[in-house]
């Protein structure tokens, strides 16, 4: 496993276990799992280029706090199949906050001048 990897891991499933262990079953709802990868991104400490490391860490913590969650109103026998559609909307989710969140760094159109010149 690399460093990075293990970094990125624990900043998510820190700040995971952080909001579980206030709540009495330490489950969450995923849009609490939202909160968890807002608050990772702002910290500061992940990049646009730990997308896919980002979205294993988010997955696990899905699977670990967010899965056993019983989402109210939504039927115990159709549940898992929420859950999953959830778990796979993960990483498009963790794409467009990476774009939203994260500065990236923007190009100039080609065949326009230097700025200050």
């Amino acid at each position: 496993m690399s460093d990075r990897k293990e970094v990125v891991e624990s900043i998510v499933l820190g700040v995971a276990h952080g909001r579980a262990s206030a709540l009495p079953n330490k489950k969450f709802s995923f849009a609490e799992l939202l909160g968890v990868l807002r608050s990772v991104l702002e910290d500061g400490r992940i990049d646009q280029g730990d997308k896919p490391v980002l979205t294993k860490a988010m997955q696990s913590a899905f699977d670990k706090y967010v899965r056993d969650y019983d989402i109210p109103f939504i039927p115990n026998v159709i549940e898992p199949w929420v859950d999953d559609a959830l778990y796979a909307a993960i990483p498009a989710i963790v794409g467009a906050a990476l774009n939203s969140i994260l500065p990236q760094a923007v190009e100039a159109p080609k065949g326009f001048p230097p700025m200050g010149s």
